[in-house]
């Protein structure tokens, strides 16, 4: 028997631990042994004596730009996109662009909406089907407005463009993976809107935004602890299969995450500040420990 976890948990004692102990027909969810139970929002569901299978991923579309030179405005290769600058004014001091640069693709000083767009990508034959892009922002002083932004949407079958998850960014907000999914259908396209504006102080000063690894892929995110375990934030840790190797990767909103799934006594280290998944399952004397204050783990629901 195993236990779907779908929780949001905020722990704010060192150490609260979290198991899964199979008692004869029943699964018991024990408390936080030993420390007090603050803020915890959990929803277990027993589903029987079936296992989840885990599926590797198929990407079927992806433009990480790696061949695509400096300045490159449209590809009409084998991952076709195009922009539309109609809305830009790129006539300031410091020049402004959106295009290619150094292998991602950046918007500087667009002073009006930029878009990108893929082309549309026939996803028929696939089910279950996800899209993510890369997106980082640049700001050499730390003064990028926030009215500054970049946006990831996806659009399915020439429906409106909905927006991704993490995918409405502003000012200098680091970096981000924006995702979508599931989806069935037969065609989907991403679209990448951007406007940006730069500091002008004696010298020009760029502040840019940043997309990258534009990705439509098939089949469940899954993430499979590797004997004995780990801390959650090594890749390492995970395998995109049951007992594989590693995927040198780390779960993510998209995830689901099996911890345990050998009955081998796999443990995890909840050891980051902000851990991502979309479902968690801890099977028998599996073990999910926060190894930190305040440590937290976002479930995201469909």
């Amino acid at each position: 028997m195993k236990i779907n976890l779908m929780l949001e948990l905020t722990t704010k004692q060192t150490k609260s631990i979290i198991s899964l102990i199979k008692l004869g027909d029943r699964v018991k969810i024990p408390s936080l042994i030993k420390y007090s139970l603050l803020r915890i929002v959990l929803i277990a569901f027993v589903s029987g004596l079936s296992l989840v299978e885990g599926y590797g991923q198929t990407t079927i579309w992806l433009e990480d730009f790696q061949d695509q030179a400096d300045n490159t405005t449209v590809d009409n290769g084998a991952t076709a996109w195009s922009r539309d600058v109609s809305a830009c004014d790129f006539g300031d001091a410091g020049g402004g662009y959106f295009s290619v640069q150094a292998r991602t693709f950046e918007a500087l000083d667009t002073d009006g909406e930029a878009v990108w767009y893929s082309e549309w990508v026939d996803i028929s034959a696939y089910t279950d089907v996800k899209t993510s892009v890369d997106l980082s922002s640049y700001d050499l002083l730390g003064t990028m407005n926030s009215a500054d932004y970049i946006r990831a949407y996806y659009s399915l079958d020439n429906g409106p463009e909905t927006l991704m998850l993490f995918g409405d960014q502003s000012g200098d907000f680091g970096s981000v993976t924006a995702q979508a999914g599931s989806f069935n259908g037969d065609s989907i396209r991403v679209i990448i809107r951007a406007y940006t504006t730069s500091t002008y102080w004696f010298i020009w000063w760029p502040e840019i935004h940043i997309f990258d690894n534009v990705r439509i892929y098939e089949g469940q995110d899954s993430r499979y602890a590797i004997d004995p375990g780990g801390d959650w934030n090594d890749p390492n840790t995970w395998s995109y299969t049951s007992g594989g190797a590693s995927c040198g990767c780390i779960p993510d909103v998209m995830s689901e995450v099996h911890i345990n799934e050998n009955d081998d006594g796999q443990y995890v280290y909840l050891n980051v500040g902000n851990a991502d998944a979309r479902t968690v399952t801890i099977y028998d004397q599996g073990l999910l420990e926060w190894a930190t204050n305040n440590d937290r783990l976002r479930i995201y629901l469909d």
